[in-house]
């Protein structure tokens, strides 16, 4: 298996709420879950790819503060960057968003879809190594943490690592509001 440049990626979209891809719809409560799986799990999946990847401005931690990636700086000459926007990337404040509609508007709205809309409108951003704002988009939780590659294998077990980490990252019981 050949490997490509630092400039390709691959990405892998997991459908999580298209109908035209088939397949079960998650609940937003599911959706939140897998995110909240992602967070915990992220440091482990950075290993399974190359370690520039890491750093990558296409792929950045859902943790990232902004100072430890230089998006625009080669390795050598790293520090005269701007930070990154407050917004993008800021896994707690979305949790905390989504915390707080949770408790209070999304539970008093009549559909899943409204509650799907309602907790994904403000995302950490698309340039995260877990894009949740596909699921708006596209209806899929797009997986941006691995890279490039001509090998075939390689590039079909990522997906199915993709697809297993959604599987088992949603609760157990079953229960979803509706």
């Amino acid at each position: 298996c050949g490997e490509r440049g630092a400039a390709a990626m691959l990405h892998c979209h997991v459908n999580v709420r298209s109908s035209e891809g088939g397949g079960e719809l998650l609940c937003a409560r599911e959706l939140l879950s897998i995110f909240c799986a992602w967070l915990q799990f992220e440091h482990v999946a950075a290993s399974l790819a190359r370690s520039w990847v890491r750093r990558d401005r296409w792929c950045a931690p859902l943790y990232a503060t902004g100072p430890e990636f230089s998006f625009s700086d080669k390795p050598w000459a790293q520090g005269g960057h701007r930070p990154l926007p407050p917004h993008l990337l800021d896994a707690p404040a979305f949790l905390r968003r989504a915390h707080t509609l949770w408790r209070g508007e999304c539970c008093a709205l009549a559909s899943e879809e409204e509650r799907v809309q309602r907790l994904f409108a403000v995302t950490p951003g698309r340039l995260a190594s877990l894009n949740v704002e596909a699921v708006l988009k596209t209806g899929t939780y797009e997986f941006r943490r691995h890279h490039a590659t001509t090998c075939g294998d390689a590039a079909r077990n990522w997906c199915l690592f993709c697809v297993a980490f959604v599987e088992a990252a949603r609760p157990g019981d079953g229960a979803c509001l509706g």
